[in-house]
């Protein structure tokens, strides 16, 4: 007990000014010593009296604000996400024997393997468990690692963006394209009604799929009573 520092993930922030609504208020609780959040990574580090104050009270605070705690890790048990390329699968059986086995391992938080990219993700404490003790336990079920990499968070979810960018874009430009005789000409084609309803279509998916994860944060801000940028583009 007493004076801790924990590192929180955070979602939904899209702003300077959301990691400074959350810092402002972390630091009105009562026992919380120092908050920083950073929008670019998406965490927040908080040093707390926990004496005074519980993890669980934090993360509703966060939430309080408008966004959602989803990961939070103190600073005694930093995890390191690795993938690993496995050998000698030959059904989905193998898959389920090896994930069994590195789940048992100690210091292993999570593990996953694919039985057809032949990939284990495993999720471990480095000052616990090690590379060579998840080797150990692959090769003690019969199959072994053929390559090691470790993950990288930031770069999945920039994929992940770059996919929903390329989305909106699929989208937006057959929509600029069909607006323009219309803007230059004043003709609308074919028809006023198949326009009118073709724009709306090709929007749909911008808005309500490419546009969710804005129009849900700001749900949750304005439920909270409160604005942010989220709410100026929704």
């Amino acid at each position: 007990m007493g004076q801790k520092k924990t590192t929180i993930q955070i979602s939904g922030m899209r702003c300077v000014s959301c990691g400074k609504t959350i810092e402002k208020a972390l630091k009105k609780q009562p026992g919380v010593i120092s908050a920083n959040v950073n929008v670019a990574t998406e965490k927040g580090i908080v040093e707390y009296d926990s004496n005074k104050i519980s993890i669980e009270k934090i993360g509703e605070t966060i939430r309080g604000t408008g966004y959602e705690p989803i990961g939070i890790t103190h600073e005694d048990e930093r995890t390191r996400e690795i993938s690993l390329k496995l050998t000698g699968m030959t059904c989905a059986s193998c898959a389920a024997k090896i994930e069994k086995a590195l789940n048992s391992v100690k210091g292993v938080r999570r593990a996953s393997v694919n039985f057809a990219t032949e990939k284990a993700t495993v999720e471990y404490a480095p000052e616990v468990a090690t590379l060579m003790d998840l080797r150990k336990t692959v090769q003690s079920v019969g199959y072994d690692i053929s390559e090691e990499k470790e993950v990288d968070k930031s770069l999945v979810e920039m994929q992940r963006a770059r996919v929903r960018m390329l989305v909106a874009w699929g989208f937006t430009i057959p929509i600029i394209l069909w607006m323009l005789p219309e803007m230059i000409f004043g003709v609308a084609w074919p028809n006023w009604e198949i326009y009118n309803l073709g724009i709306i279509l090709l929007a749909v998916p911008v808005i309500f799929w490419v546009g969710l994860p804005t129009l849900r944060a700001a749900a949750k801000t304005i439920y909270h009573k409160s604005t942010n940028m989220d709410v100026l583009i929704a």
